[in-house]
């Protein structure tokens, strides 16, 4: 397993763009493996597997697509990557939604042109993917990803012989050809901020290299040798595997709205007064069949047929209220105004909401609680956080739990066990160790006993159900890495 030999990640923002909207992002990528040295002179993909990119995107409504830029690491020089993005947003037969497209780039390998070793040369790299999108309330994410590389490349590569008499050392500049297909996993997570995210990226992929030249073997007149170097080699393609880890930081603008030019307003409304409208001398209401203009007692004012303005009984004053107003039928005293709704932008139904009910209701619903304590919770759930502490915590759970083994029995088998409980208990432990804190709306400032009980239940086992979610994300990528390649191994 070599460092920095091929690439087979691009770190990119999951969320959905809106039409015209701009994200910028920059990421930085270390890949291993990629490359099997075995029995070949030619080792150099001119790919840089250790880089670092910048990338601009612009959402067009059903799609996004950009240009991105690069640098990176290969064999006794630097390598350049210009490239372009190009993703659509497609749904199948659920409610997830997915991200299909590709990344092209061309690779420039620049050296320092010594007498021996790599050359450089130019590489053109394609990586279509498959991936889900993100979003706050669902922040991991996970794909397939293919991969295809050629280009030519050049290399000294160095070779000996005998005569029977004498050994020989030679060495020859030689263009080979390198090709490379491939098929692998992503898994990610991307922690949403105001304006920006943060992304933790695992890549893994199979490939099958091959590497040709036409000067292969050097030009030797074999028929006088009795031993010949390039014997050993063998151009046959092999596969190996790569494993890729990548971090970036995304940075959102939404589309511009271009303010319109103010125009003329419309004439106002002035209502035309009938002046031969006759009242009641009694009350001071209009007589039928006459106009029903009725006045403000205060101001004067014209009241419209529309306007409907309500005088407290009591003291006469007029009750501004715009709301739903319900009385006692039998007492006539004012009972408390139905309960807005709101919209759950996830499941597009009306639900419930505390907000705007009246100081003097006492008792909620357990749906009106339910709803409100796991949006609060969600909302107050600091996710980046949990992933990263839950994969601190599994490492020492493991360290931990894998010392007691070896200790305890100074055998192979309850070490391996005593690391995986560790790695598997040690995030559970942190969330139920750590106290959730409660975070109360200002409508339940007057509610009952019971209901904040209720409330605190909801809150908390959301909370600790979020956190459970993000404690083991680091774990699972880990796992479903570690299943991948015992499999591609044993199918090999």
């Amino acid at each position: 397993m070599i460092s920095g030999c091929h690439n087979n990640a691009h770190i990119r923002t999951q969320k959905k763009l809106a039409k015209g909207e701009v994200v910028r992002s920059g990421g930085i990528i270390g890949s291993f493996g990629g490359v099997n040295e075995m029995h070949q002179p030619f080792d150099e993909t001119g790919v840089s597997g250790v880089r670092a990119e910048i990338a601009y995107l612009k959402g067009g409504g059903e799609s996004e697509h950009g240009p991105y830029l690069g640098g990176g690491f290969v064999r006794d020089g630097l390598g350049h990557v210009v490239g372009y993005d190009y993703k659509k947003y497609v749904q199948f037969n659920s409610s997830n939604l997915w991200k299909l497209g590709a990344q092209g780039e061309f690779n420039l390998a620049v050296t320092s042109q010594n007498d021996y070793d790599f050359q450089g040369g130019v590489v053109f790299h394609f990586r279509p993917s498959l991936i889900s999108v993100s979003h706050k309330e669902s922040p991991h994410y996970w794909g397939l990803h293919g991969l295809f590389a050629s280009g030519e490349l050049g290399e000294v590569v160095d070779y000996y012989y005998s005569n029977y008499e004498s050994w020989y050392y030679n060495q020859q500049n030689m263009k080979y050809a390198f090709t490379s297909f491939g098929l692998g996993f992503t898994l990610g997570s991307e922690f949403y901020f105001q304006n920006s995210s943060f992304q933790l990226q695992v890549d893994g992929t199979f490939l099958q290299n091959s590497f040709n030249s036409s000067d292969f073997p050097p030009a030797v007149n074999e028929s006088q040798l009795n031993y010949f170097s390039w014997e050993d080699y063998s151009p046959e393609p092999r596969g190996s595997f790569i494993l890729s880890a990548s971090a970036g930081m995304n940075f959102f603008k939404p589309k511009k709205i271009l303010r319109q030019k103010d125009e003329p307003y419309p004439k106002p409304f002035i209502p035309q007064l009938n002046t031969d409208t006759t009242y009641n001398p009694e009350i001071g209401d209009p007589n039928q069949g006459d106009s029903q203009l009725l006045f403000d007692p205060e101001t004067g004012s014209v009241i419209l047929p529309k306007s409907k303005i309500l005088y407290d009984p009591n003291t006469g004053e007029t009750i501004q209220h715009k709301k739903e107003i319900i009385f006692n039928p039998e007492t006539g005293d004012l009972i408390d105004e139905k309960p807005p709704t709101v919209i759950d932008k996830k499941t597009k139904e009306s639900q419930p909401s505390l907000l705007g009910e009246s100081s003097e209701r006492t008792s909620f619903t357990h749906q009106e609680l339910n709803f409100t304590a796991k949006r609060l919770a969600k909302k107050n759930h600091f996710s980046f956080g949990w992933v990263l502490g839950g994969g601190v915590a599994s490492l020492g759970g493991g360290f931990v739990g894998s010392m007691a083994g070896i200790i305890l029995t100074d055998e192979f088998l309850p070490f391996l066990a005593g690391g995986s409980l560790g790695l598997a208990v040690a995030p559970s432990i942190l969330v139920n160790t750590i106290k959730s804190h409660v975070v109360y709306p200002e409508e339940l400032k007057n509610a009952t006993s019971d209901d904040v009980a209720r409330y605190d239940e909801i809150y908390i086992k959301e909370s600790r159900r979020l956190r459970q979610r993000d404690s083991y994300a680091i774990l699972k990528a880990a796992g479903f890495s570690f299943i991948f390649i015992v499999g591609v191994s044993i199918v090999m």
